[in-house]
């Protein structure tokens, strides 16, 4: 079961065990009031991929533009294609 970018690993009452499923830290205990239900169809959605997007985490494909200063790296702009 997963809520938003956790993956329930254990309930006890009110309080639940979830590991963050992008950091994989520690498990850490959070109340039920802390929590909204993630729904999703697990044919079509992967909790995973949801997660990344919350983290703004994406897999490049490619690069297809480049252009700035080798210098002054903060003026860099890249074209990039999400995979």
């Amino acid at each position: 079961m997963f809520y938003n970018n956790y993956l329930i690993l254990r309930k006890n009452l009110n309080t639940y065990l979830l590991l963050d499923l992008i950091k994989n830290k520690d498990p850490k205990y959070y109340h039920v009031t802390q929590m909204k239900p993630f729904h999703f169809d697990p044919s079509h959605t992967d909790p995973v991929d949801v997660a990344r997007r919350d983290y703004l985490e994406f897999f490049i494909e490619s690069v297809l533009a480049h252009r700035g200063n080798k210098i002054l790296r903060r003026l860099n702009s890249f074209s990039l294609l999400n995979g």
